[in-house]
């Protein structure tokens, strides 16, 4: 037994449905031998570079030019990629057992990497692009207004580049919802199983896998003393999809969840070396959470 499950387990000691989920962190060979990092930096960029810059870098010279300027087609589409395209070994091994298509543009759903899909979709927030192009310009003078201006960043976007990738590299070479699902066609089984029964897919192990790629795609651009200095409130800014799943979690009146999923997180960070100094002082998880509800904002 993990040394940590019997003080997370007992949360949910009446709730079978918890328990059963709550094992998948702990009790999982499979998902320990398959948890680990991919290296896909080349990849990033090549996507990035060839599909999102120009608008970014428009953005951040107060250049931003019509839409029609960017996104060409009805559907959203900017391009599209097809994976025999990219270069690192990670993704070459996925795309020799799972060949898709990446599209990237505006789209009315947000990125989505479940290789099984034949497709990943990198979308960005279109109700902010929107809010930038309508009004040009958006201050930073707090927490809510930082996290929108943060969806609009190379290095936010570069984020859900990665984390994309590792779902579908997870999902391609270690068959891992083909694992988890068993064949399963219905889709609200589906959703519950892929969920392990909370009905909030973000806070399981291999949501933490790829929101950890987003993570570590982040610190690239750090000085270590600059992410030592970050607090986890300001690591929620950086990476606003973290914030979600917080909005999400307090909707479903499950703050246990939150619990669970927050010191999961927390121990894969330290393990991948990602967990900053002010990140691991003494922490009142209430007003972590009331700051993340507080600033977080669906539009």
């Amino acid at each position: 037994m993990h040394p940590e499950q019997l003080e997370l387990s007992g949360i949910f000691s009446e709730r079978g449905l918890m328990k059963r989920y709550v094992s998948y962190f702990y009790d999982s060979d499979f998902y320990f031998f398959k948890e680990k990092l991919y290296n896909i930096q080349k990849d990033v960029e090549f996507i990035y570079n060839n599909s999102f810059k120009k608008i970014i870098d428009d953005l951040n010279n107060n250049d931003l030019k019509p839409k029609e300027h960017y996104i060409k087609f009805d559907n959203g589409d900017i391009v599209a990629f097809r994976s025999s395209q990219l270069k690192s070994k990670d993704c070459m091994r996925a795309h020799k057992e799972n060949p898709v298509v990446i599209y990237c543009g505006l789209y009315g759903q947000s990125s989505y990497g479940f290789g099984s899909e034949k497709e990943i979709i990198i979308s960005l927030n279109q109700n902010i692009f929107n809010l930038f192009f309508n009004n040009k310009y958006i201050p930073d003078g707090n927490s809510k207004l930082r996290r929108l201006k943060n969806e609009m960043t190379e290095d936010k976007i570069k984020a859900s580049i990665s984390h994309e990738l590792a779902h579908w590299i997870d999902d391609s070479v270690y068959k891992l919802f083909a694992n988890i699902l068993h064949g399963e066609k219905d889709p609200i089984k589906q959703k519950e199983l892929l969920s392990f029964g909370t009905d909030i897919l973000d806070t399981t192990y291999f949501e933490i896998q790829a929101q950890i790629h987003a993570i570590a795609q982040l610190k690239k651009k750090y000085s270590k003393e600059k992410w030592d200095s970050l607090t986890l409130n300001n690591l929620f800014e950086l990476y606003p999809p973290l914030a979600d799943v917080i909005d999400k979690v307090y909707k479903k009146n499950n703050k246990e969840l939150a619990i669970i999923w927050l010191k999961a997180l927390l121990k894969r960070l330290n393990r991948e070396k990602l967990l900053g100094l002010n990140m691991i002082k003494p922490l009142d998880i209430n007003e972590l959470f009331k700051e993340c509800l507080k600033s977080n904002t669906v539009l």
